[in-house]
């Protein structure tokens, strides 16, 4: 497996503008990177936090002493951090940090999971002022829930694995609750399905923490990363689509007269990702002006108009993201609304511009829902 690197992801803060004429910005060439050094850090880590997938991550230890204060800390347990481990038959791991609003993928080893197992930090606090056995007596009715992804972010009434059996242990730092689900019980409760959410709520019902995980992603990625057509066209602009299905392929969406088709595949995506090559985009090649450049833009999605006329004002609220090592930027559509079908002709328009009203990017769509 190609080694992945890890991308830092600047949230993009979306302003209100109005759709003037708005000249593109021509970049100089000292702004050109070349594809081939551009596209395998891009291409394999649109959105993912890398992890390592043969060796066993270890619990972080704090590095600075915890700065005692007059105050009284809180002895309600609540979440610190939730790690996620992948154990085979043999016993061996493999995981590591779910990071909060990101995916964590999980990549099985020949002959797979057994089990997925779950570790959940309590603050670091508690482990002074109270006892493991008060932690487990105060944790005794928590519960985690294991979702199917769902993009609208909805999981009342929807089908779910309940685990409420939290096993308390501690070490020097921590006390910590561990549960785990069988891998066979994914599969029976959620069919063909690679990606999930996961909760963790109280005794209360109150929900502390909440996570994403996907397992054995990329595949298609790893296979387009060869294709010539894919390495150029993330210079224009290419959308990349992650399927539920086990038995389907991440799939690249090119531009083809004038806009880019998506067509759904059974089972539907759980993630649409459009990607461009930033610099050549906004002619910026420097980290700290492409950092500062994001920071200005404003995001517009909208159903596509034939004159041309969008309006900020307008916009359905999409999220961008920055990659200035490898000088990307990527937008998430909304999935849910393409579905609702807005245009009445499936077609949807992305604009990005500054805060000077220069047009870094202009994109149309078209999704076809699945038809069987």
């Amino acid at each position: 497996m190609k080694n992945q690197l890890l991308l830092l992801v600047f949230v993009i803060s979306l302003t209100s503008c109005t759709s003037k004429a708005t000249p593109n910005i021509t970049p100089t060439s000292t702004s050109l990177v070349p594809t081939e050094t551009l596209f395998p850090t891009a291409f394999q880590t649109a959105f993912y936090t890398p992890i390592p997938t043969d060796t066993q991550t270890p619990i972080p230890q704090p590095t600075v002493p915890l700065l005692v204060t007059e105050s009284t800390p809180s002895l309600n347990p609540t979440v610190h951090k939730v790690f996620l481990y992948g154990v085979t038959g043999a016993g061996d791991r493999s995981g590591t940090l779910i990071v909060e609003n990101s995916f964590l993928p999980m990549y099985e080893p020949q002959g797979g999971y057994s089990e997925l197992q779950f570790i959940v930090l309590l603050p670091h606090p508690l482990k002074n002022n109270l006892s493991l056995s008060q932690v487990a007596s105060m944790t005794s009715d928590w519960r985690m829930y294991i979702y199917r992804y769902r993009t609208d972010n909805s999981y009342s009434n929807q089908p779910t694995i309940e685990l409420n059996n939290f096993q308390a242990e501690t070490d020097n730092d921590f006390h910590r609750l561990i549960t785990k689900v069988e891998r066979e019980k994914l599969q029976t409760e959620f069919g063909d399905c690679r990606a999930f959410a996961s909760q963790v709520i109280d005794e209360h019902g109150g929900l502390l923490w909440q996570g994403y995980f996907v397992l054995n992603p990329n595949s298609g990625l790893y296979n387009l990363f060869d294709n010539n057509k894919a390495r150029e066209a993330v210079n224009e602009g290419i959308l990349l689509g992650y399927p539920y299905s086990f038995y389907q392929e991440e799939t690249a969406f090119f531009q083809q007269k004038g806009f880019i088709t998506i067509s759904e595949p059974k089972g539907g995506f759980y993630r649409l990702t459009y990607m461009f090559n930033f610099i050549l985009a906004s002619g910026t090649s420097a980290t700290s002006e492409q950092e500062a450049l994001a920071s200005k833009l404003a995001i517009g999605f909208f159903p596509y108009q034939q004159d041309g006329k969008y309006s900020m004002s307008d916009s359905y609220p999409v999220i961008g993201n920055a990659h200035p090592v490898s000088g990307t930027y990527t937008v998430e559509l909304p999935i849910d609304y393409l579905k609702e079908n807005i245009s009445g002709n499936n077609m949807y328009h992305l604009q990005i511009v500054d805060d000077k009203g220069n047009t870094i990017k202009d994109e149309t769509f078209e999704y076809i829902p699945y038809a069987p």
